[in-house]
């Protein structure tokens, strides 16, 4: 037998043994590489792509981090601010990542957040994994903002302000059955609608209360609260 024939043929048996292997590797195994969340089996480049279209289908939709993302991203030049959600009713599982609000500057005061939850939307948040959090590292702003109408719950995770409040509650209610809020102010600041704290939820204040109520209504049937205040102890 003519040996470059041979060589072409073993090159494209090789080949061909080589195109099946991957043809059996979990496209989500290259997925979760480049892309930051999921809603089922829909992948999206961004978690602010991700929440756009959990917005638009209506219903129940849950989104799960990927991997570390970071939003809100401004320079010397422009602002982009977090994500908004106005309606819908969406479920964050931060699957042991974080979500980094680093750098963020909004237009407007409640745009600062990381998450600005308004309008008639609701969301949850978990962590399935552990080690999942919500971070706001810069400017005098919470991590998020509650208002209008909308519903936030924390169920899981740790939601943290470096510079503001860890949640600041405007409208709306905010229920927290569990996880930790931490801010560098008060860890919960309520200045209207409601806030309501079962389960083991870990709230901490550094330089205020755990949880500042300056209008609107609280319901404490759990929770555990500290400051490094010792006028507030």
């Amino acid at each position: 037998m003519n040996t470059q024939k041979v060589f072409k043929t073993k090159f494209l048996l090789i080949l061909l043994i080589g195109i099946m292997a991957l043809s059996v590797i979990p496209m989500a195994v290259f997925a979760e590489g480049n892309y930051e969340a999921r809603i089922g089996s829909t992948s999206f480049s961004t978690l602010e792509d991700a929440f756009t279209y959990a917005q638009s289908q209506g219903g129940n939709v849950k989104v799960e981090l990927l991997t570390d993302a970071t939003v809100a991203v401004a320079d010397l030049f422009s602002t982009y601010n977090g994500i908004t959600l106005t309606g819908g009713n969406i479920t964050l599982d931060l699957n042991g990542h974080t979500v980094d609000g680093a750098n963020a500057a909004g237009n407007g005061t409640d745009k600062s957040s990381v998450f600005f939850v308004s309008g008639n939307s609701s969301l949850t948040i978990t962590d399935s994994i552990g080690g999942g959090r919500i971070a706001k590292t810069c400017n005098d702003m919470p991590a998020i903002t509650v208002g209008g109408n909308a519903a936030l719950t924390i169920e899981s995770g740790e939601i943290e302000s470096k510079v503001g409040a860890g949640i600041v509650v405007k409208g709306g209610t905010l229920t927290v059955e569990g996880g930790k809020i931490i801010g560098y102010y008060a860890g919960i600041n309520v200045n209207g609608g409601t806030l309501k704290v079962t389960g083991d939820a870990d709230i901490y204040g550094k330089y205020s209360n755990a949880v500042l109520i300056e209008s609107g209504s609280a319901q404490l049937s759990g929770g555990t609260y500290t400051t490094n205040e010792p006028k507030l102890h």
